[in-house]
């Protein structure tokens, strides 16, 4: 599991590699709203909800992506 963003599922490796990901993420955040942002987190019911919900979208839409790539693929080899 990720520490620093929850996923659950993935190798160690894997789980390192997200950290150090989510990790540089959040040291390019601007220094001059992060007390702003983290008042807006702090105070919202849904900023972890709406977090994971972006997080599965972007899964999905990678993998549908992927998936047409292939079935792409494959049809031009067929023709």
């Amino acid at each position: 599991m990720c520490k620093v963003t929850g996923k659950t599922g993935l190798t160690y490796e894997e789980a390192m590699v997200s950290e150090q990901h989510a990790t540089e993420k959040v040291q390019q955040f601007p220094k001059e709203l992060m007390t702003t942002a983290l008042g807006i987190i702090q105070y919202s019911k849904n900023a972890l909800f709406q977090f994971y919900y972006e997080e599965i979208y972007v899964d999905i839409m990678m993998h549908t992506l992927f998936t047409l790539c292939i079935y792409f693929s494959v049809l031009h080899e067929l023709f």
